[in-house]
């Protein structure tokens, strides 16, 4: 009887393994008969994610993650985690070591935190269920991208996107307090490892340069191919805002000024729920970072969707509460797509990075050659 089930449930399984094929073989097949029946669709595609990523993901997301790069690899990733070691074991209920993994990932965009996880892994500073806990909650939109490229950019107001900003972390954190609380009722051990591996401060800032410009490119390798995609299925559906609005969850950007274009509270709470969520393309970005371990993909998948809706009440409360500040009358809807400019707070925090990276290196360059 119970060699019968267990036949009967492999042939289950097979005939699911097959189902699967044979979609995702007539899908590839669907996507390159479109191509070759209109290869200007897929040229669109292309140069539309091209725009993109040179107009919006590049100037926001680069700099952060070789300046994230450079925090989790030098000496500084020790001091962020021990000052931010009592929010990571009390309130998170994490190990002592992953505080910088929880900072980075709130500034440094979203696959940040999947990137510092991965690595972390890789250095066996963290073990998988550390890594599974992480990834629920360590994905999150850089301040530079919301703030700008959809508060300034899109709504025309950066006060919106500080807004949208806040009920994106707002729900990172309340997802963080929860399975920390979680964690706490079902006696998980915490780890006790409070090794750091770090490099010297010249070497991290050659590192980090090298692995921002890799982790740029993957990341505008799927911009551009789910652009693609989103042109060939616009080309082939009623094009309209509902229609656009739903290919968004491919692809943020792609989509994102049909999401701006709508009107009211339903933008602002639309919007929100999508920062959170993040997209396929950005989760694709996310499994390919840590396509090498035996993490939990379908849980990270659930927690997006978890984590938009809650960052979407969050942005309700904050209308709620401060519905009198955001006038929606005299919001002005860009929709164009500019070229970043450099603050002078930027500039000088640029200045002052680069002056500090002189000192350490000539110390650094000292210390090596003053027994010679």
């Amino acid at each position: 009887m119970i060699k019968n089930q267990e036949i009967e449930i492999n042939k289950c399984k097979n005939l699911y393994f097959y189902l699967r094929d044979a979609i995702f073989i007539f899908v590839v097949i669907l996507f390159i008969f479109f191509i070759f029946k209109n290869p200007q669709i897929a040229v669109n595609g292309v140069s539309k994610g091209l725009y993109i990523c040179g107009n919006v993901i590049i100037p926001s997301l680069f700099p952060f993650i070789v300046l994230c790069n450079f925090i989790s690899l030098s000496p500084i990733v020790e001091v962020i985690s021990k000052i931010l070691l009592p929010i990571t074991q009390n309130i998170f209920n994490l190990p002592a070591n992953v505080g910088h993994i929880i900072f980075i990932s709130f500034i440094g965009g979203y696959p940040m935190g999947a990137k510092l996880i991965s690595e972390a892994l890789k250095k066996e500073e963290i073990d998988v269920n550390v890594a599974n806990r992480l990834l629920c909650f360590c994905i999150n939109a850089g301040p530079a991208f919301v703030i700008t490229a959809i508060g300034y950019i899109g709504y025309g107001s950066k006060k919106i996107g500080v807004y949208l900003l806040i009920s994106h972390l707002l729900g990172s954190i309340t997802i963080g307090i929860i399975l920390g609380i979680i964690g706490k009722f079902n006696n998980s051990k915490i780890s006790k490892i409070t090794k750091y591996k770090y490099l010297k401060y010249s070497e991290a800032f050659v590192r980090s340069v090298s692995d921002g410009g890799n982790a740029i490119l993957n990341i505008s390798c799927f911009v551009i191919i789910f652009s693609v995609i989103t042109e060939i299925i616009k080309s082939k559906i009623r094009n309209n805002i509902f229609n656009n609005i739903l290919l968004s969850f491919l692809e943020l950007t792609v989509s994102m000024n049909d999401v701006v274009s709508l009107n009211g509270m339903a933008s602002f709470l639309m919007c929100s729920f999508l920062i959170s969520f993040s997209g396929i393309s950005v989760i694709f970005q996310i499994f390919y970072f840590i396509k090498d371990y035996n993490v939990n993909k379908k849980n990270l998948f659930i927690f997006r969707i978890i984590h938009g809706f809650i960052s979407a009440f969050f942005m309700y409360l904050i209308l709620i509460l401060f519905g009198n500040v955001i006038d929606t009358s005299s919001v002005v809807f860009k929709n164009n797509m500019q070229l970043f400019q450099l603050s002078p707070f930027i500039s000088t925090t640029i200045f002052l990075f680069s002056l500090c990276f002189i000192v350490c290196s000539y110390n650094e360059f000292f210390e090596r050659n003053q027994y010679y």
